[in-house]
Formats: C-alpha cells, structure tokens, sequence
C-alpha cells in the first residue's frame, strides 16, 4: 500500500479538533511509530509544545472508578481473565480494535467473545459495545472531505455540521496557517535499494530486483528521483556482476566446471573489466536514451530520472541463469521495463516512452545493415570469381604462357628426380619463380588465376609423390587421388590445346 502524503495544516487541524490518535492513525493509515515521528516534527515545527502532546496521552488514561477502587482483592485471576482484563483497560483507554487485536493476539470471534462478556458482567456499558471500532466515515457537505461521523465540526473548512457558523477563534485560526503548511512529512516515494543500510545489502538487492521484475509500474512509480546517481549506478555494477556470475555458474554445470581457478578468473574480470565497462555503458546509455525522450517531447522528469530507470532496469540480468535464451530474454525484457519506468517517472506516453527506447536499436541496426551489405557483396562477388576460375573451361591460353607452362611442368619433375629434399624444394621454388614473372606479364588475362593456382597444385602433388617414394614407395589412396599430378599436368595441357 502506499504510504500517504500528509499535510501539516491538516493534520494540526484534526488534533485542534479533537481527534482522538486511533482516529488520526485510521484516517492516514500511519503506525504507532509513524504518528510519534509526525508530533516530533510539529513540535520542533513549533506547532505544539510537548506539554499538549503529552497532555493527549494522559486524557486517554482516566482514573479508575471509584467502584473498582473499592472491590476486595480477588484470587489469582486465570489466563482467560487477564486477558479480558487487558482488552478492558485498553478499551477504556480508547483502543482501536485492530490494535487491541494485534497487542493481544486475537482474532476477531475471540474478540467479540470478550467483549460480550464484558458486557453482560457490565464492566463495559453497553453503549461502549463498539469500543475501539473505526468511527464512520461521512463527507463534509460544505467541502466535501471525508471526515470521522461523529465530527460535530468539519476539520478541513471549519463549518460547523449542523449550520452554526465558526467561532472567532476557528476562523483567525484558519486565516494563519501553519509555517510549514502543505510540507509532507510521510513520503510515498520509496526505493529498497535506497534503504540498504536498514534492509542490508543482499535484502535490499532481492526486494529492488523482485519488485522491479514482477510489479514495474509501481517500482518506479514511488521511485525517488531526488536521490543523486551513485546509488542507482551502484545497483547497475551489483546487477551485471550477479548476472555474470550466474553465467559462470551456468557453464560450470553445462561444461562440468572449471574450478577454483575459473571462478578466480571470473572474479578478476569481474572487478577488472565489468565495473569500469558498465559504468560507462550506463551512463552513454542513459544520455542517448534521454537525449532520444527529448527528440519526442516526452521528458518532463530531467535527465536523473532516466538515468535511474536505465540503471534499475538492469536487474533483468539475472536472467541469465537460463540456459542458451537468457541473454536475449534480460535484453528484451530489460526494454520493455526501460518503457515502463519512462513512462511512469516522466508521466509520458507508452509511445513516447518506447520511441525513446527503441530509437538507439534501430539506428544501431542501420548502422550495422549499412556495413554489412558492402561486406557481402564484396565477399560474394569474391567466391563467384574464384568459383569462375575453379571452373574454367574457356579458350586456349596465349602460346608465350603455354611454353611457360610446359617448360615448368618439365622443370618441375626434373627436379622431383633429385635425391635430396632441401635441393628439391630449391629447384622447385627456382621454377616456380620463372613462371611468375611469364605470367606477370599476362596478369589481365582472367585465366591466369586458376592457371597460377593449378601450377601450385602440380608442384605440390609432385613433391609429395617423391616424398613418399622415398619412404614408403607410394601415396596414401586419398592423398593419391587429390593430389595427382597428372591430373593437373592433363588439365595444364587441355587449357593451351593440347
């Protein structure tokens, strides 16, 4: 539930007009601890001494009755009896029955059951049979304010409900307001992270992540926006390092993990790369994701209340605890919860709020669409020259580039003969150097590319083949039937016509 805002004029107005502290408490919906605060911050607001205050909760204990004074001491009373006991002084002392309830640990037949007893002994007259119930809550017809039914004056416009005008004193009263008049003294905006010394860190992690995941609307609804930018930058450092963590302990059990010395490593990037790299994301991100509100005319909360939606939407990182999707599901939802908090703390459109988000996507798309068209166009003209070449079966090659080819070919084998593998390798090299600076000469030809590269298949078959000769007397079947060399001596030889 929300906590309520409430004014100082009104609330010094209902205890002017003698509203009992159960019926100020019913009304606002404060605790015990609560309403103590607020007559603190009167006093010190000079609204009240504490004289009057206290004055209050000695009016609420009135001396017992001459008849109970008088009564002879009774035997030890049991459990029972001291309980109604209890429940009488406390209604007697004006008690709400809520909090008779709640101090007693009954439930409501055993209070009534009390009660009924108490009245049929006549400790309880029967006109007080409704003792502690809240006071029925009427509307002012003069103001229209919701005010207890038993009100013989209106707290709010001081008219008095049955026609009499205000007195003197209640309209002098009225025209001099208190100095902090229309301050709030109970804030509804609220944030667990905020409170991490009361809550612990851990705690106020679990109740910020839980809440924003599950209720984002009211999250960022009673977020503060008023708070500075480390707490929420810190949320965003503590979210990415859990979800990293996860992922590590997700491919420790997928891969059967990687040990102390993997979870040393993770904890080093952790400090090294993460805090540095998210902080700076987080603030880049919010800029651009403010600056993209603002192109739409829907910021109206300053640049701190985008930078806390961004920061806290990062608690979907936990996401990443499921397996092969958890990445992209901690992104996408980590969007729609930036749409929401957008909305809610810049009091903007959903469409207003998703433009803002989903512009810095689409222009990171054509960004990349741009690059990567050229890309594959080159790459694909690329592959469909080399698989031109590859299947070449044109027209003769020039006769100069023909004795080119034959005149290596011969060298080549020649030099397969030799008997030392450093001196084949050198004659071969020798060879292939000449042919180069033959077909240099006819480098625009579109031939010449898969001439070159059937040249380089002919060398290394033949190389091979004397290789294996010398060990073993003969190639491997597989190797063999790649790399034969007189298969490319043959399609050599088809290319010039031969």
């Amino acid at each position: 539930m929300e906590r309520p805002k409430i004014s100082a004029k009104e609330i010094s107005k209902d205890i002017r007009t003698g509203f009992s502290n159960s019926q100020i408490r019913l009304k606002y919906g404060l605790s015990e601890k609560q309403l103590e605060s607020i007559f603190k911050k009167l006093v010190s607001a000079g609204l009240f001494s504490e004289a009057e205050l206290n004055a209050r909760k000695q009016a609420k204990k009135p001396p017992p009755p001459e008849s109970e004074k008088k009564t002879p001491k009774a035997p030890p009373p049991s459990p029972e009896s001291d309980k109604a006991s209890a429940v009488l002084a406390d209604l007697k002392a004006g008690g709400h029955k809520m909090e008779i309830m709640s101090r007693h640990e009954l439930s409501p037949s055993q209070y009534d059951k009390i009660v009924e007893e108490l009245t049929a002994k006549g400790a309880l007259p029967r006109q007080d049979m409704d003792a502690g119930q809240p006071a029925r809550i009427v509307k002012c017809r003069f103001c229209d304010a919701r005010i207890p039914g038993d009100q013989e004056q209106c707290p709010s416009c001081h008219q008095w409900l049955d026609g009499r005008d205000a007195t003197p004193e209640r309209i002098a009263e009225r025209l001099q307001p208190p100095a902090i008049a229309g301050a709030g003294l109970v804030s509804d905006k609220y944030c667990p992270w905020d409170d991490r010394e009361s809550l612990g860190l851990f705690n106020a992690y679990i109740q910020t992540t839980v809440k924003c995941l599950l209720n984002p609307a009211s999250f960022f609804s009673e977020l503060p926006l008023d708070k500075g930018y480390l707490n929420p930058l810190a949320f965003g450092v503590v979210a990415a390092w859990v979800g990293m963590f996860l992922l590590f302990v997700l491919g420790s059990i997928i891969k059967g993990g990687f040990g102390l010395f993997g979870l040393i490593i993770v904890v080093v990037i952790a400090c090294v790369a993460i805090v540095p790299g998210v902080l700076i994301g987080l603030c880049l991100w919010g800029l651009v994701v403010h600056g993209c509100l603002l192109l739409v005319g829907g910021a109206s909360s300053g640049l701190q209340a985008t930078f806390r939606v961004v920061s806290y939407s990062a608690c979907t990182q936990v996401f990443n605890a499921i397996p092969v999707v958890g990445n992209l599901v901690a992104q996408v939802y980590g969007a729609v919860l930036s749409v929401i908090g957008l909305k809610e703390t810049h009091d903007t459109s959903t469409g207003k709020a998703a433009a803002a988000v989903l512009i810095p996507y689409g222009v990171i798309a054509a960004i990349a669409l741009i690059a990567f068209i050229p890309a594959y166009l080159s790459s694909s003209g690329s592959a469909a020259r080399d698989q031109a070449a590859m299947d070449y079966s044109g027209s003769e090659l020039p006769q100069e580039l023909c004795e080119a080819i034959s005149t290596c070919i011969s060298e080549l084998e020649n030099a397969a003969t030799l008997g030392d593998k450093k001196s084949m390798e050198r004659e071969m090299r020798k060879s292939l150097d000449r042919f180069a600076r033959v077909a240099k000469k006819h480098s625009n030809d579109p031939k010449i590319r898969v001439v070159a590269q059937k040249i380089s298949q002919f060398a290394t078959a033949t190389l091979l083949r004397a290789q294996s000769k010398d060990k073993t007397g003969s190639l491997p079947g597989a190797i063999a039937d790649k790399f034969d060399p007189e298969k490319f001596r043959e399609e050599l030889m088809a290319m010039c016509g031969q």
